[in-house]
């Protein structure tokens, strides 16, 4: 009847037997006036949907709206105030559309939430009839401030969902997101078990922020998964992968699937060297590491699968880590403690390149551990073994079991030449044990040593334990070989060994020249070879002396003797034995 204005207006609905008597929907109006068909025009409006046991499910306030008596329905352009799940969570909007049939609620623009008591509330008290909590600035502790351009609520599954221009805000957390929707189980306790953001997903959290297509989020676990096209970034690092987990509660990332991430450290690198151990005083260094899957905490960093790492520095040049497994360790304040790499590990700082099994550096102490078989090349020197170890900054540099080591050496008839200086130090092998000094000197010349372990230091390289030496001026076995170089770097090493030591020195036939001893020494300088411990030298015409001790002397070809000797003296024109020396071999 148009005109007829009704006060007080009620419209019930009750559940069906047993429940008959508990109310499962009204709607009260201050004034009702009927407009066309079966709709009614309502103002000061309140319309709620209760449980079974009369807890109120959903409560709405508005100005004024439209109600359908035979659908139910209740539509609005105006504004509403609506509570869920007594309570639960407080809106605001502009604009809705009520459907009892399916419990189903749409809010069209300006959504304003509150998820009170944040995603797993453990218990939230009934607000005050005039309370307006979305009033008030900020977020408060417990809450999860939620904002949209449009709502939608579906009472017969509790799903909630947030569509356009989405932000939700908690005191340490920010999302955005297009679409954000979540079951909302009944009651004040209830817990939200899964929530999901889609498009443009924008994550910010303890100064870490992710973005990427979709995320889900794990509130009993506090957990986020993160899938399509993740980038992440936070002071110091970024990332990107396939799918990202971060363990809000460990403050864990887990990626997997075209995993990288770019580091800046201040305090060195992750390669082995000198240069790292002095990185962190010649400005930050910018590791980039790519991987199948990563996980990285607080002090902790894993790698796995394709693992490759590049290093590069503020100055100097870059070097490079490969592995199939690696482990990062640093202390509270981000030093480096440790890299254990594993599976076909090879890492190349400037000219050494080191292989193997396993490596592990130990970053506090400078010290490389690798485990073999393990080879390494530096500056046209090579060397292999079970194990090798290094201490960059101490210079030194070892290798044990089956040992071997080759190393470049120059035209003429010098011993051994110059190995250099330990790989991976400072300084660098000099010019003069180079391949490539005389071109049409043909093939290189090579020095090879194979033993059991060898120790090499800036001043001294040693090896001991079936010490075999093959170079084009001599060969030599021996229990322990100790290399010392020249002042210089260039010219001779000097030479000691002992235990069961034979050398052969080149030369002519009828002079070639073969020693025993317990021990033999070589004075670079004066070129004499001196030998004791029941020395013989044996030349190549047949000529033989015993003694205490006998000295060779290069340059010249004398052999001299200290004490009781013997000798057989080979001559073309009347051989004998024992006879007494002639020149060149004076007492």
């Amino acid at each position: 009847m148009p005109g007829l204005v009704l006060e007080d207006f009620v419209w019930p609905e009750y559940y069906p037997p047993p429940n008959e008597k508990q109310l499962r929907f009204r709607l009260q109006a201050a004034k009702a006036e009927p407009a066309e068909g079966a709709w009614v025009q309502v103002r000061e409006v309140v319309l709620e949907r209760y449980a079974a046991d009369g807890r109120v499910e959903l409560h709405v306030q508005t100005p004024r709206c439209d109600f359908h008596t035979a659908t139910q329905e209740a539509r609005s352009d105006g504004p509403l105030e609506v509570r869920l799940q007594s309570d639960r969570l407080v809106l605001e909007g502009q604009g809705f559309l009520w459907r009892q049939s399916n419990a189903w609620l749409v809010v069209s623009n300006r959504v304003r939430t509150m998820l009170r008591g944040g995603w797993l509330a453990e218990q939230v008290g009934p607000l005050g009839t005039n309370a307006q909590p979305l009033r008030l600035p900020g977020v408060g502790e417990g809450e999860v401030r939620i904002e949209a351009d449009r709502f939608l609520f579906e009472g017969s599954t509790g799903r909630v969902e947030f569509l356009g221009k989405v932000r939700a805000t908690e005191t340490q957390a920010a999302l955005a997101c297009d679409e954000l929707q979540f079951v909302l189980s009944g009651g004040p306790t209830g817990r939200v078990n899964r929530v999901e953001a889609r498009g443009g997903v924008s994550l910010e959290r303890a100064g870490l922020k992710a973005t990427a297509e979709q995320a889900v989020l794990d509130p009993a676990l506090e957990r986020v998964e993160l899938t399509g096209n993740v980038q992440w970034e936070r002071a110091g690092a970024s990332g990107r992968a396939d799918l990202l987990q971060w363990d809000l509660r460990r403050e864990t990332l887990q990626a997997r699937g075209r995993t990288v991430l770019h580091w800046t450290r201040a305090a060195g690198g992750m390669v082995p060297g000198l240069q790292n151990a002095l990185a962190a005083g010649n400005g930050p260094v910018q590791l980039t590491v790519t991987s199948d899957s990563s996980e990285l905490s607080p002090r902790l960093a894993r790698f796995e699968g394709n693992v490759d790492v590049i290093e590069t520095p503020a100055v100097g040049p870059p070097a490079r880590l490969m592995c199939s497994r690696l482990v990062v360790r640093t202390d509270a304040n981000g030093a480096l403690e440790s890299v254990d790499s594993t599976g076909g590990v090879i890492f190349e700082r400037e000219n050494l390149r080191v292989s193997g099994s396993s490596c592990l550096y130990q970053a506090r102490l400078n010290r490389v551990e690798v485990a073999g078989p393990a080879h390494w090349e530096a500056d046209g020197r090579s060397g292999a073994g079970d194990r090798l170890w290094m201490e960059p900054d101490r210079q030194r540099f070892g290798v044990e079991g089956n040992a071997e080591l080759v190393w470049p050496r120059p035209p003429g008839d010098m011993l051994l030449g110059v190995a250099g200086a330990p790989p991976g130090g400072a300084t660098v092998l000099h010019e003069s044990a180079g391949t490539d000094a005389d071109p049409a000197a043909g093939e290189p010349l090579w020095t090879r040593v194979r033993c059991g372990s060898y120790v090499w230091s800036a001043d001294q390289l040693e090896f001991t334990g079936g010490v075999e030496v093959e170079d084009p001026q001599m060969e030599m076995s021996c229990a322990r070989l100790r290399v010392r170089p020249p002042a210089e770097g260039e010219g001779e090493p000097d030479l000691m060994a002992d235990g069961g030591v034979i050398v052969r020195l080149a030369g002519p036939a009828a002079a070639r020249i073969t020693a025993t001893a317990q021990r033999a020494e070589y004075e670079a300088a004066a070129a004499r070879l001196r030998l004791t411990g029941q020395p013989v030298i044996e030349r190549g015409d047949g000529s033989r002396f015993v003694a205490e001790v006998v000295e060779y002397h290069r340059r010249t070809g004398v052999i001299s003797t200290v004490g009781t000797y013997r000798a057989r003296v080979e001559r073309g024109d009347n051989p004998g034995t024992n006879a007494p020396p002639t020149l060149p071999w004076p007492r």
